[in-house]
């Protein structure tokens, strides 16, 4: 449902429950007052009436009373005209089908303790609810005055009752006239005040409301161009005032986003280029393991990305009294001052160098940083050409890359050193094991020739003992001049033993993995206890050592 209907609506629902209230409360206001002046033109009927038969009572005379009352019923609005008596039978009506019954719809009796006063007064008046119309009972009581008590006991207060029927049916009928202009002027105010009312409403919240509806959708489709001002001073005006406000700030925000958009997209750019530069440095730079060649690719690569003549990267090797160098587009004595001022140089600065003529050369300069500390420094020519602020973020970033692949080289050169070491070494070791391979050799025959020396030896004496038991006193000097010359010649081997076993105890260099000094006598001497145990002498004393 539209704004329009809701409004509609509601003004209708709002003006229908007005004017049907206030139509009612008229209604039920105009009745009651139409009631209450029709009781009151009833009872001054029945007082003259009753006046009127008080006269004729007076005269005595029944048929002036009866005329009377039959003149009175056949009035227009008069549905009967009843005279009670003081039991509330009817005796006079005009309506011959009462007389002498009780008053239908009537009290069964008439009061007889009023106060002195009152009767005369005393009256009383309802409506009956009758069909096709109803029915107003006025009801007034006839008193016992003096004049009266002549032929009526003074003891009886009132002598019956008037009581005069009205047809509400006239009353009702203008009712329904009054109802029907009443609802038809209702019907004509309710048109006039919701149709002045809409009109209003239209002119003053629907039509603006629909105007900046308009502007909103065409602000929601895309269109922040379109103004939403309402030439209005009222609260409309004030609220239309307000979102062209917000509109146009909406339109300065996005202006702004745009703007940031394409700084972002240009920054992206810049970064992008730089991340393609740093792959190729890492690329040129990882190929290689060898620091010179290293610095001089990374410093191509460099000088190509930045557009930049001349650069220098300086090394402070730590396997070199002077500084490794690498530089592209500087000369000698260029090289030499920036080798000079460039070794206190902080994260960015501007070092002098050598005049040249187009004036003092600048540089900028970065730290080429590892992990241990500072390694050198990457500085590229400022001079010509000052660097943007993202060529110098770029190439302190090309330094940090730099540093890292820098150290990586200096570990390849620590291990390849610490290879040839471990090389060297190993042929050491290798050289050490020959020489007590051959150690072991001498030993082995050195044991072997004792051993054969010493059997010799131990037959030559045995010989000797066995010739010397054989001649004993027999044998002529000669012989025993043979056998002095055999055991002389016995002990000359066995001292020739010794000093060959004290010959033959080699001392090696101690090393890391190296064999004991060789000890050629323990070798003859386990040599020796394999022979088994030496043979007694003759004479009975101890057996001798060859050895």
């Amino acid at each position: 449902m539209t704004l329009r209907m809701k409004v509609l609506a509601a003004m209708a629902l709002v003006l229908a429950i007005t004017v049907g209230g206030s139509f009612l409360v008229l209604i039920r206001y105009q009745r009651a007052q139409l009631l209450r002046n029709t009781a009151d033109a009833t009872a001054h009927l029945a007082s003259t009436i009753r006046a009127t038969l008080e006269h004729a009572m007076l005269a005595n005379d029944p048929a002036e009373i009866q005329r009377i009352v039959r003149t009175v019923g056949q009035q227009p609005g008069i549905q009967g005209v009843f005279v009670l008596d003081h039991t509330g039978a009817v005796k006079v009506t005009s309506r011959p089908d009462q007389a002498g019954r009780p008053l239908a719809e009537g009290p069964p009796s008439l009061p007889s303790d009023l106060p002195d006063g009152q009767t005369a007064a005393r009256g009383e008046t309802r409506v009956l609810p009758r069909q096709p119309s109803p029915v107003l009972r006025s009801t007034s009581l006839i008193p016992n005055t003096p004049r009266c008590q002549g032929c009526h006991d003074p003891r009886q207060r009132f002598l019956g009752a008037l009581v005069v029927d009205r047809s509400l049916d006239p009353m009702e009928g203008q009712l329904r006239t009054s109802l029907g202009y009443m609802l038809g002027s209702a019907g004509l105010a309710f048109l006039l005040l919701t149709a002045t009312t809409y009109a209003v409403l239209r002119r003053l919240v629907i039509t603006p409301l629909s105007d900046l509806g308009r502007a909103a959708r065409a602000i929601e489709a895309g269109n922040y161009d379109t103004p939403m001002t309402l030439d209005r001073t009222d609260e409309v005006g004030e609220l239309a005032r307000g979102l062209d406000q917000m509109r146009r700030r909406i339109l300065e925000h996005l202006g702004e986003v745009r703007r940031w958009g394409q700084e972002l997209e240009a920054r992206v750019a810049e970064r992008t280029q730089e991340l393609r530069t740093l792959n190729r440095v890492a690329l040129v730079t990882n190929e290689a393991l060898d620091l010179e060649t290293i610095f001089s690719r990374a410093l191509e690569a460099a000088l190509d990305a930045l557009g930049v003549d001349a650069g220098a990267i300086i090394l402070e090797a730590p396997d070199r009294r002077d500084p490794m160098v690498v530089q592209r587009g500087l000369s000698q004595t260029d090289v030499e001052t920036l080798i000079r001022e460039a070794r206190a140089a902080g994260v960015e600065c501007a070092c002098a160098g050598a005049v040249t003529p187009a004036g003092v050369r600048r540089f900028a300069c970065f730290p080429v940083r590892s992990k241990a500390g500072l390694l050198g420094i990457l500085c590229l020519d400022n001079s010509r050409v000052p660097l943007a602020e993202e060529k110098l973020r770029l190439l302190e970033a090309l330094a940090a890359q730099l540093g890292g692949t820098v150290e990586r080289a200096i570990l390849h050169q620590d291990l390849e050193r610490s290879f040839r070491t471990l090389r060297e070494s190993q042929a050491q070791i290798v050289e050490r094991e020959r020489q007590i391979a051959a150690l072991e050799a001498l030993r082995a025959a050195t044991v072997t020739l004792s051993h054969h020396i010493n059997n010799a030896a131990a037959g030559i004496e045995g010989c000797r003992n066995v010739l010397a038991m054989a001649l004993n006193d027999q044998a002529d000097w000669q012989v025993q001049h043979a056998l002095d010359g055999i055991r002389t010649s016995v002990r000359k081997i066995t001292a020739v033993l010794q000093a060959l076993r004290g010959l033959t105890r080699f001392e090696l260099i101690p090393f890391p993995g190296g064999a004991d000094a060789i000890d050629i006598e323990r070798a003859i001497q386990e040599t020796l206890a394999q022979l088994g145990p030496d043979e007694p002498e003759p004479d009975g004393g101890p057996p001798r050592r060859l050895t």
